[in-house]
């Protein structure tokens, strides 16, 4: 069964509420967190008539018999202080069990859980860790593991609760991870204490996908860039070595970094252990860039460094893609100077498709400008083609323009096949106006 989206919301929020947890905090500390977060999770503005006074209802409603025919103590009426742990862990359990019973009547919502949760909290903030996860072993049945439910989303949140304080006990128990979001949410607690010990985990666990494992990896990693550079690059350069993690890492390489990070990446680049991911690097380097500073930022950090390797030119493409919609016409000149003659045959008609694309007038009056030479035919090829779909007879009429004659006729058939494939008659007008005698397939 899917996870709804916002129990995924929940789940990144967890750092949070564990602190909560493990600090014992009180009914007024707990509202005012909860409520933060509540504006921060859902971006619900709090109403006059909230959620809460919902559920007070509800409360109200249960004590005079209105669901259930029998007055029933509030969750708050209960003593918090019991010196029997399985006194603790039945009157934890009464709680939960009484709160839940509110959200089913009312309809599980994101905003009503998130208000429940301070009742939630409070709940359970008398118990050991050992004594949570036996409250939570006792909600075994499929109602409380299907998380659409009231029931199953509270007992996912026990769970995260716990897995904040040791969340290697909550990984290794196989039941618990069945969950793909519960698993990410909890080796994600892990990483936050032990980034390298949560790959390891992952490493070991079997009935983990080698496609989730190395997306869950590249988030690890990303993450301990922020706080530990080392250790980041470390495991950067294991996940290299694992043959199941390239289909993530491109995704991983162009997720910028914090700009505070960058120079650190560049000393990185430059150092020889890196050799293996250097590309990566390259890559986290130029996202990083411009996503803080545009092309100036980009060019700055890359003056530091060697480009005289074809490999990491080639690097650097996918980024000038990126770039060049934004700063199209500075990104061709940046290009055409870190490039050879030759890489420019291929490289400059590349990023012309991009900007023909977006904006084909401005990308032809560029091209316009290009001095005669073999890299000039082979851009306009690429932007006839590129326009020849929206401007057949503009496409046909820049292929003429090719200086090199078998260059020029290859594009100018390309050109006319699409314009006769759509409207033969004109093509074939256009043809006989401008002498271009050509086998037109």
């Amino acid at each position: 069964m899917t996870t709804p989206i916002w129990i995924t919301a929940l789940i990144s929020s967890f750092v949070c509420l564990g602190v909560l947890f493990s600090q014992h905090a009180r009914n007024d500390q707990l509202r005012e967190k909860v409520s933060t977060l509540h504006q921060t999770v859902t971006g619900l503005e709090e109403k006059s008539e909230g959620l809460q006074s919902d559920s007070a209802r509800s409360s109200t409603a249960r004590e005079s018999g209105e669901h259930s025919g029998e007055t029933r103590p509030s969750a708050n009426s209960l003593e918090p202080i019991i010196a029997n742990s399985s006194e603790r862990i039945s009157s934890a359990r009464e709680r939960v069990e009484f709160l839940v019973a509110d959200i089913e009547d009312l309809d599980l919502s994101p905003t009503l859980f998130i208000k429940l949760l301070p009742d939630l909290l409070r709940s359970v903030e008398d118990l050991s860790l050992d004594e949570m996860f036996q409250l939570i072993e006792q909600f075994d049945s499929a109602d409380w593991k299907d998380n659409d439910s009231g029931k199953g989303a509270t007992r996912m949140i026990l769970l995260l609760l716990a897995a904040e304080q040791a969340p290697l006990r909550v990984l290794q128990n196989e039941e618990f991870m069945k969950d793909r979001q519960m698993r990410t949410g909890i080796v994600s607690s892990y990483a936050r204490q032990d980034p390298e010990g949560a790959v390891r985990w992952l490493d070991r666990a079997d009935y983990i996908g080698a496609n989730e494992k190395a997306q869950i990896k590249a988030a690890i990693v990303r993450r301990a860039f922020r706080t530990d550079v080392n250790s980041a690059l470390s495991m950067l350069r294991d996940m290299h070595k694992d043959e199941s993690s390239p289909r993530s890492m491109m995704a991983f390489a162009y997720a910028p970094v914090f700009k505070e990070t960058i120079p650190d990446l560049v000393s990185a680049l430059k150092d020889p252990a890196n050799k293996n991911i250097q590309t990566t690097l390259t890559k986290m380097i130029f996202s990083s860039s411009l996503m803080n500073g545009g092309l100036e930022n980009v060019k700055t950090h890359f003056a530091e460094i060697d480009l005289s390797e074809p490999s990491m030119r080639q690097s650097l493409q996918p980024g000038l893609q990126s770039a060049m919609e934004g700063q199209p016409a500075e990104t061709l000149a940046w290009a055409t100077e870190i490039h050879t003659e030759e890489e420019l045959l291929d490289v400059v008609p590349n990023l012309l498709r991009s900007w023909a694309g977006n904006d084909y007038n401005a990308a032809g009056n560029w091209l316009g400008e290009l001095e005669p030479s073999l890299m000039r035919d082979k851009s306009i090829e690429a932007f006839a083609s590129t326009i020849n779909a929206i401007d057949p007879e503009g496409a046909a009429i820049w292929a003429q323009q090719i200086d090199d004659f078998t260059t020029r006729e290859r594009s100018i058939q390309s050109v006319l096949a699409l314009w006769r494939r759509k409207d033969k008659e004109a093509a074939n007008a256009w043809m006989v106006e401008n002498g271009v005698q050509l086998e037109i397939p």
